[in-house]
């Protein structure tokens, strides 16, 4: 806005001290014109990459194919218009010269989850930890990942770590009562289905899970009672 400030200043001036010679005169607005209308192009030319987010990322990369942000958002801009191999091949690409890169590495990570690939999810859940451990969605959907692969040790540490790193993070006490309910640990279980209702009561799957786990939990007791364990021998 400045410069086109000054140019116009400097096209007024020119014109005054020619207003006199009207031939001079029609020559600075014909030039005015001119630069109005190459100005006016080049502006619509531009404007065309900011039409969305894939147009924007797509010119972005095509500057600078290196930049390894530039081909993770370009990435992701595919990812959202459902172009799943296209949005994978350039995670890959950004990762093939940045591996510690964590945007590349978290989401393609979550990719692959939506996808139900568990294996690869975890395995680039892992490195964008390592590379930023700040992060407690990712630790969440770690412990999801590998309660899929039924590794139920590392899915609870995991989401146990998402507690340590954000306590308050949405869906984190839901996701540890889902890996204890899954390893057998009901007690352990109710009590994060509880905190989960604590913090969201309209939490319409936390209320159903919990009542399951108070089911098994009777359950349990039950069997007990009608099962007593045999007095040891004296």
């Amino acid at each position: 806005m400045g410069f086109v400030i000054l140019v116009a200043l400097v096209l007024w001036q020119v014109k005054r001290r020619l207003a006199p010679n009207l031939r001079r005169a029609t020559w600075v607005n014909a030039f005015g014109v001119g630069l109005a209308a190459l100005l006016a192009f080049a502006t619509a030319r531009q404007s065309l990459y900011w039409s969305d987010e894939l147009s924007l990322n797509f010119h972005a990369h095509e500057i600078a194919p290196q930049n390894v942000s530039a081909t993770t958002s370009l990435a992701a801009a595919a990812a959202a218009r459902g172009m799943v191999p296209a949005a994978v091949s350039l995670y890959q690409q950004a990762l093939a010269s940045h591996p510690d890169f964590w945007r590349a590495n978290v989401n393609l990570a979550y990719l692959y989850y939506q996808q139900g690939n568990f294996r690869e999810a975890a395995r680039y859940l892992e490195r964008s930890s390592a590379a930023d451990a700040t992060d407690g969605d990712q630790f969440l959907y770690l412990g999801l990942a590998r309660m899929q692969l039924n590794q139920l040790p590392e899915a609870e540490a995991a989401i146990r770590t998402a507690l340590l790193v954000r306590p308050n993070g949405h869906g984190y006490h839901l996701g540890l009562g889902l890996v204890l309910k899954q390893a057998g640990k009901f007690i352990e279980a109710k009590q994060e289905f509880e905190a989960a209702l604590a913090r969201d009561p309209q939490d319409a799957q936390a209320r159903a899970l919990l009542a399951e786990v108070d089911g098994q939990l009777k359950s349990q007791a039950a069997k007990r009672t009608a099962n007593p364990p045999l007095p040891r021998p004296r």
